[in-house]
């Protein structure tokens, strides 16, 4: 995501004093956490107040993170219920939750821990039906439902699909916002206009990322809300300068 974050916390390997780290507010993760841990039980089959006892623990929620949570489990619900009613009627032949794939090197399938694994993927829902198509469905807690923020998400999906699945030549993607409710679809890829390797833009966003890393190149992002190194970053530096003069304007 960031060349200098990634100079920071992997090859340089710096430290943050504590006094130095900015709090980070995880709350949203938490909450977005346990819903999916809510759909993951729901979809094993597990009883909703079960589920959510389960949810709740290991999302170690309070107050009003606890009632955020709360509100979408009705939404995951319903998300569920259409799972059920279109595999019925379009010949599910797999029905795979919270699933880990990799990919080595030469895009051949191997093991999520692999030693050789080059690429990972986990799908909350993947639908693998009889005419061969792949329906995978991510979960969103964002209260926003669009898809422009997903495209590399959804580019990833196809390598992983085809590189696991010889049988499926077709993948179609889709984000379900559960705060919505909204089941956004993304564009349907077809294996024969598969690109492949180097001009898959998922082998292309790696190559490139892999070039930058471990440069002084800062690309700011809504991901520097999280950065542990918000204090060393110049542009984080330029950004509360700007912020100061507005306010004594």
């Amino acid at each position: 995501q960031c060349p200098w974050k990634f100079k920071y916390q992997y090859v340089d390997k710096t430290v943050v004093p504590e006094d130095k780290v900015f709090e980070l507010n995880d709350a949203k993760l938490r909450v977005g956490s346990a819903v999916h841990k809510y759909a993951e039980e729901i979809a094993r089959g597990r009883e909703d107040s079960i589920a959510e006892i389960i949810a709740l623990e290991e999302g170690h929620l309070v107050h009003e993170e606890e009632d955020e949570f709360k509100s979408m489990l009705e939404s995951v619900n319903t998300f569920n219920s259409k799972i059920a009613s279109f595999k019925e009627s379009r010949g599910v032949i797999k029905d795979l939750i919270e699933v880990r794939l990799g990919v080595t090197a030469d895009l051949k399938p191997t093991g999520f821990f692999s030693n050789d694994v080059f690429f990972r993927g986990v799908m909350d829902r993947a639908l693998l039906t009889e005419d061969g198509t792949a329906v995978i469905i991510d979960l969103k807690t964002g209260k926003f439902p669009s898809l422009k923020y997903s495209k590399d998400q959804l580019d990833a999906y196809s390598l992983v699909a085809f590189t696991t699945w010889d049988f499926v030549h077709t993948v179609h993607p889709a984000l379900y916002f559960t705060a919505t409710g909204d089941l956004l679809w993304g564009a349907k890829i077809k294996r024969e206009t598969f690109p492949t390797w180097e001009s898959h833009p998922t082998i292309s966003f790696i190559n490139k990322s892999a070039e930058e890393a471990g440069t002084d190149k800062i690309l700011p992002g809504k991901y520097c809300s999280w950065c542990q190194y918000k204090i060393m970053c110049l542009e984080e530096r330029k950004r509360r300068r700007e912020a100061a003069k507005k306010i004594r304007k």
